[in-house]
């Protein structure tokens, strides 16, 4: 597989969707938080990154194997038209996906476990969004699903990096007792600041899905 097969599978110039909801937490952390973990940032980086293209994989996977279309299957789709093994594409996926779960573990053993329960609904989602008998995506709360997922799930998982030692949000969590505690007020800044994000986010979704129409017509999607 090319470098151009590999970013065209995953559709790396997409990924400014969810390069802007992180950028901006950093900034309203280091804002409204005043603190800033530059090394846990920048492994949520890269682990948020290689999920995002991991769930665009998934998309053009699940495409190809369910195509209608000989022609969108093999001119118009990477894996058909540059003939692309369908066993190196699940590889890609599940090591993508699994090297986002070793930073997701690392950083909730480092920063506390409401990450992992913030990020497992975030990747349930972003998993099923295109994979399985009935996708989020082929919902009409797709857009939804996406908004939220990227513009309050990645925007909350940056805050709590990078402010999981003051503890505006935090969850105890041992054998002989569990509670989610926080600042009522931090929950809903964050809750506030994230809506132009959610509602961007799912309007580029809306977008890509109509300029989609007729083919996801022929397909059947």
């Amino acid at each position: 597989m090319t470098r151009e097969s590999f970013f065209d599978l995953v559709e790396i110039r997409t990924k400014l969707a969810s390069l802007f909801p992180f950028i901006i937490a950093v900034l309203f952390a280091n804002t409204y938080f005043h603190s800033f973990h530059w090394g846990k940032t920048l492994f949520f980086f890269f682990g948020m990154l290689a999920f995002d293209m991991a769930t665009t994989a998934i998309n053009n996977y699940m495409d190809f194997r369910k195509a209608h279309s000989e022609e969108y299957k093999y001119q118009e789709n990477v894996i058909g038209r540059d003939k692309l093994s369908e066993k190196t594409v699940v590889l890609i996926i599940f090591g993508l996906i699994g090297f986002a779960a070793i930073v997701g573990i690392t950083l909730a053993i480092q920063t506390g476990w409401l990450l992992l329960v913030m990020g497992c609904a975030c990747c349930f989602i972003g998993v099923f969004y295109t994979f399985g008998p009935i996708p989020l995506s082929r919902m009409p709360l797709g857009e939804v699903f996406s908004g939220v997922t990227m513009g309050l799930g990645i925007f909350a998982i940056t805050i709590y990096i990078n402010s999981y030692d003051k503890k505006p949000f935090f969850m105890e969590l041992d054998l002989q007792h569990f509670a989610i505690t926080g600042s009522t007020t931090a929950a809903l800044a964050v809750i506030w600041a994230s809506l132009p994000l959610i509602a961007t986010i799912a309007n580029i979704m809306l977008a890509n899905n109509i300029c989609d129409l007729e083919q996801d017509i022929t397909n059947h999607r």
